[in-house]
């Protein structure tokens, strides 16, 4: 029997004030009791035979995969451990999909809003999001994203369609449907997230998009163990309607394969989602109360979605009423630019917006002066603008009485 000290020293990240604080901007609970134990134990037993070999397994160890197949299957998809690529959790399957399908300034149609991950992985990437809205209470407006597509020709949509972070909504059987009818009719792939899928609280999800699939469209589904299980395993995977190959050589390329052990832990823990997942369940019920609870006493006026999966649970906040709060110098050791020159003034466009022009130059840390500022072709960066200002063909809105920078939005910029 494997035990843990629970005495064990925090890492220096959760050190100091915020040692005792819940971090809202992390859907991942912590690890289940024992299992991940066991599940260790389970990979020390089952290692001899790996040993043997150098390790490297750039699709996966076939235990994980045939585990995660099983999975799908039960859920209503077929799988065979053929059409699965393990990766380092569901964020490295989002960027190996990204590699291997989206070139620099191809479109990707998203949710609005969406994971803040999928938005870094985008960026990162260079590929051009295109946000289609969802309601906070009725979700995906499907006829506007098929519009979407038509217009814009998106290399990929990118969906979370079960317990949707961060609203926590879930897409019917009939918007699968949908989904696969888009997917098929303007031959685009949609990558679906399926992270959250297992942790059905208050009503179970629905089978997998794929399942409802029909014959032309082209669904990537990505699943994780980070949330049913823990996320310190880092073990995520993709699941596609035929073997990966393209996919794995990316990953190959990527960082060659992912770790023995965690995968056997993850293979275990998968096996024996029934001894522990209705336990973890309750739990996240109880968390999901106390964060309600939460809310309503400490932010007076919010009103908490009705999601129903405990990890994400979105909340809208009435506006503030009253003037705009004083704007502040950027932090991080950055000097306060230029005072404004005495008698220069704001041109009024005869509303209480204002047009003015933005000079290419931003405001260096520790510095006493402007230099210009280097930018990828389609990097996005703010751009102090002054009144005044000529070198800049782009023009911006500016509130009359706001005299600090205005953000830069212009893609001769980019």
């Amino acid at each position: 029997m494997l035990t843990l000290p629970h005495s064990a020293p925090a890492e220096p990240a959760d050190t100091g004030a915020e040692a005792d604080l819940i971090r809202l901007n992390i859907a991942a609970p912590s690890a289940p009791d024992q299992i991940v134990h066991d599940g260790y134990r389970h990979a020390l037993e089952c290692a001899p035979p790996y040993l043997a070999g150098i390790g490297l397994y750039p699709g996966g160890v076939r235990a994980l995969r045939e585990s995660i197949a099983r999975r799908y299957t039960d859920r209503g998809l077929p799988t065979s451990s053929e059409q699965v690529l393990v990766t380092s959790g569901a964020q490295h399957a989002l960027r190996v999909v990204l590699d291997t399908l989206v070139h620099p300034g191809d479109r990707v149609v998203i949710e609005q809003p969406t994971h803040h991950g999928t938005i870094l992985a985008l960026r990162r990437h260079n590929a051009r999001p295109i946000a289609v809205g969802l309601h906070p209470e009725h979700g995906w407006d499907l006829d506007q994203l098929e519009a979407v597509v038509k217009q814009q020709n998106p290399r990929i949509i990118f969906t979370i369609p079960d317990f949707h972070n961060p609203t926590g909504l879930l897409l019917d059987e009939a918007g699968r449907a949908r989904l696969g009818e888009i997917s098929a009719r303007y031959r685009v792939p949609i990558v679906v997230d399926e992270t959250m899928a297992e942790l059905a609280l208050d009503v179970p999800a629905p089978p997998p998009v794929a399942a409802f699939a029909p014959r032309g469209a082209r669904i990537i589904t990505l699943g994780s163990a980070s949330k049913t299980v823990w996320a310190g395993l880092r073990v995520g995977w993709i699941r596609t309607e035929t073997s990966p190959d393209s996919l794995t050589a990316a990953r190959y390329d990527m960082d060659l394969a992912g770790a023995v052990f965690e995968q056997l832990a993850a293979a275990y823990a998968l096996d024996h989602l029934a001894d522990f997942l209705p336990g973890r369940l309750d739990s996240l019920r109880a968390s999901r109360a106390v964060a309600r609870a939460a809310v309503a006493r400490h932010l007076p006026g919010a009103t908490a979605s009705p999601a129903s999966a405990a990890c994400v649970c979105g909340s809208r906040c009435r506006a503030r009423s009253g003037p705009p709060p004083p704007q502040r110098p950027p932090d991080s050791g950055c000097a306060s630019p230029p005072a404004r020159p005495s008698g220069s003034t704001v041109p009024s466009s005869g509303t209480s917006a204002s047009r003015t022009r933005c000079r290419r130059t931003f405001w260096k840390a520790r510095s006493n002066r402007w230099g210009p500022r280097t930018v990828g072709r389609r990097a996005a960066r703010r751009c102090p603008t002054w009144p005044g200002s000529s070198s800049c063909d782009s023009r911006h809105t500016r509130n009359a009485s706001d005299h600090g920078p205005v953000e830069c939005l212009s893609t001769s910029h980019l």
